[in-house]
């Protein structure tokens, strides 16, 4: 099951990403894009390509966990001269909750989710 919490450390995957992807691929891109280790309990966000899909991938003790949230209508905001291909962003409980749970057109954006 996925558990978030104010204890885990969550790490956003800022190259728009393949929704198509499995478990398997996205821990791929942990491993070898971000150089974590997917099985470390962290959190790990990925955006899709089309700005409207989000996958939250965590490992629980038995294995796996993967939430995906797609929106009817609107995006996930990237604010003009964001660098995607920036360090990934470490944030906290908080804004990444209010930013899955956010139903609106762009009540969320991406720049709240940058390191302050």
């Amino acid at each position: 099951m996925l558990a978030l919490s104010y204890r885990c450390r969550y790490f956003l995957y800022r190259i728009p990403t393949d929704m198509r992807f499995g478990i398997y691929s996205l821990a791929g891109l942990v491993r070898n894009e971000l150089s974590f280790d997917p099985a470390s309990g962290d959190v790990f966000v990925f955006l899709g390509k089309r700005l409207n899909q989000i996958h939250l991938l965590q490992w629980d003790e038995g294995g796996f966990a993967l939430y995906v949230k797609k929106l009817e209508q609107g995006t996930f905001e990237w604010h003009k001269g964001e660098n995607i291909h920036h360090q990934p962003a470490i944030d906290t409980f908080y804004k990444v909750y209010c930013w899955i749970q956010s139903a609106s057109k762009n009540d969320i954006s991406i720049k709240q989710l940058s390191i302050s």
